[in-house]
């Protein structure tokens, strides 16, 4: 009988597109782990890190470019895993700020 936590093993086994989708969330979670200076080295956690984005970054720039067989170095996808941080980090910062805003309505 499949039971939904076979299911779900299952789909995180061999979808890779939700994969891929599932690590573009890492970036998310760092940037809040930033603004909520929950990190005492956040430079240790991103060298460790980094890589993970790696799959995902590659499979949008893939896409964006139109290139199937598509390389990218390691300096390549940390700067653009670095950029999608940058750009979360924007829109947190902003909703943040939106939310203490409302909160003294």
């Amino acid at each position: 009988m499949d039971t939904s936590k076979e299911r779900f093993q299952h789909r995180l086994l061999y979808d890779d597109e939700e994969y891929i989708e599932g690590a573009s969330y890492v970036g998310a979670r760092f940037v809040m782990l930033l603004i909520s200076e929950s990190l005492s080295r956040p430079e240790f956690v991103w060298e460790q890190t980094w890589h993970i984005q790696s799959d995902y970054i590659t499979h949008r720039q893939k896409s964006i470019l139109q290139i199937d067989d598509l390389q990218l170095s390691d300096d390549q996808l940390k700067n653009y895993a670095l950029a999608e941080i940058e750009k979360i980090s924007r829109r947190a910062k902003l909703c943040h700020a939106f939310s203490r805003l409302w909160s003294s309505v």
